[in-house]
């Protein structure tokens, strides 16, 4: 019986060390290894770099399953790293560092778009690297369903203009399409380059009509100017159209597209 007693013992460490073993060797495998080919991207092991006032923060999350990235690839949306690698990311909406100030995205961080666009702006990336070499594009935001539009449009219900900065969601928004998309440019330290105004800024200074008046009544700096101009240069060749209001938004004509893109609720 005592000789039974201890063969059970024995068998039972053995057996959580070796389960513990295995456990720690998984762990470690999967702090370098992305099981998005298996799980078909919903759960992944991510880094994530925010742009935020002159200073790189890094966020690590782990086994992150984003429903509203599953959502909107059921409507075409394909994910922009995927295609486009190493290109900077900085989902405003998937902070709190927005004109909402809420995290909208939740656990969504990858920046999505229909395949049309992300073609585009692979051409517009390659275009501004033979330009400007210490450059690169940030993007700060993308694909949006129709049900966040809402509560954007809802925020800004008090703005006598909101219409030139917010889409109405019951028209739709070229976002809404995966065929907008809101960037900045960077240095290679991951620095933002002036602008003239902050992203989601709902005023003069981020119109583009009248810079150089912008520019005369001091609202925003010559480096400003050049800035866009440049960033406007590279997006217009590369087949993007703009909107006045706002210097980060860019997008392309839907009726360019066969089939057509699907609205995403």
């Amino acid at each position: 019986m005592r000789r039974r007693t201890i063969i059970v013992v024995f068998s039972l460490i053995f057996s959580t060390l070796l389960l513990w073993g295995l456990f720690y060797m998984l762990g470690h495998y999967l702090s370098y290894q992305s099981w998005s080919s298996i799980f078909g991207r919903g759960l992944s092991y991510h880094k994530k770099s925010i742009f935020l006032q002159n200073t790189v923060k890094t966020r690590f999350s782990n086994f992150i399953f984003s429903p509203l990235e599953a959502h909107m690839r059921r409507y075409g949306m394909v994910c922009i790293e995927d295609s486009i690698k190493g290109i900077p990311v900085d989902l405003k909406y998937s902070t709190t560092d927005n004109f909402i100030l809420s995290d909208l995205y939740g656990t969504l961080d990858k920046a999505m778009a229909h395949p049309f666009l992300v073609s585009r702006l692979r051409r517009a990336r390659a275009l501004l690297k033979i330009r400007r070499p210490d450059l690169d594009f940030i993007i700060l935001d993308a694909a949006r369903p129709k049900s966040i539009q809402y509560d954007l449009w809802e925020k800004l219900k008090e703005h006598p203009d909101r219409k030139n900065y917010v889409s109405n969601p019951s028209n739709g928004s070229m976002h809404n399409l995966g065929l907008a998309i809101d960037l900045s440019l960077i240095d290679t330290s991951g620095n933002p380059l002036d602008m003239g105004s902050r992203y989601d800024y709902f005023g003069e200074e981020a119109h583009i009509t009248q810079e150089s008046l912008l520019v005369k009544k001091l609202l925003i700096t010559e480096e400003a100017l050049e800035n866009r101009l440049l960033l406007r240069e590279i997006m217009i060749i590369s087949g993007f159209k703009t909107i006045y209001s706002e210097w980060w938004h860019f997008y392309l004509d839907n009726r360019d597209i066969s089939p057509q893109p699907l609205m995403i609720p």
